[in-house]
């Protein structure tokens, strides 16, 4: 657990390679400035504290109320986000982090209700999304590497209601897409080499599935 020391001005925070770090942020801490947070290799980090910090303006309780931009990166043992969420939050990348998503909803990604974008890299699971699992705010969805990723689940992204853009790479064991379709408007899919035989334009299996999609890009090509 960081100090709980007062940090009132404190912008932008990156926590690297600290293996004692389990509980990020004590209650008593002060992070009324931060917008910006990094978190990479930090092999024992667990949770960030249910019960919030000192943030005398806040109406919810919550991490960090400003938090703009969060990345999670090598960090296996973190498996939840806050219950109060994380009311600024609009850009998440998460990277590995295997208890997160072994953990499903309870996880908490849907309580991030302003999240725009999230990055995902790494994901071990073999479908995906779970249904409920991701808020339904998002915009901006990008997969990069399920090596054990054989279904992308129609229930999960059609509940995804203000998705623009969905970006799939890195997935050699992605099949086919569901059959409820995609709810976005622009979409990448490069090096899934099941799914791009499937995607060729008016002959593919799954044409179908995205010729009502403006903007399509297979293979690092626009079709």
């Amino acid at each position: 657990m960081l100090p709980s020391d007062k940090f009132p001005k404190l912008e932008s925070l990156e926590l690297s390679s600290l293996n004692f770090i389990g509980c990020l942020l004590s209650q008593e801490s002060k992070f009324m400035s931060l917008s910006w947070l990094w978190i990479e290799n930090c092999p024992n980090f667990e949770c960030f504290p249910d019960g919030g910090i000192d943030a005398p303006k806040l109406k919810d309780m919550s991490i960090v109320p400003s938090l703009e931009e969060l990345t999670i990166r090598g960090c296996p043992e973190f498996k939840s986000f806050p219950q109060s969420g994380c009311p600024a939050l609009v850009t998440l990348e998460l990277d590995g982090n295997e208890k997160l998503w072994a953990n499903g909803r309870q996880c908490g990604l849907q309580r991030l209700n302003s999240l725009l974008t999230l990055t995902i890299a790494k994901i071990e699971l073999s479908v995906f999304p779970e249904e409920g699992l991701l808020p339904t705010s998002l915009a901006d969805l990008v997969i990069l590497g399920g090596p054990n990723l054989t279904t992308l689940d129609g229930k999960g992204l059609r509940k995804l209601d203000s998705l623009q853009s969905l970006a799939i790479f890195c997935c050699p064991e992605l099949r086919c897409l569901p059959e409820e379709g995609l709810p976005t408007s622009l979409l990448h899919i490069n090096d899934c080499p099941f799914l791009e035989r499937r995607l060729q334009r008016g002959k593919g299996e799954d044409w179908p599935k995205i010729a009502h999609i403006p903007h399509i890009w297979l293979d690092y090509e626009k079709i």
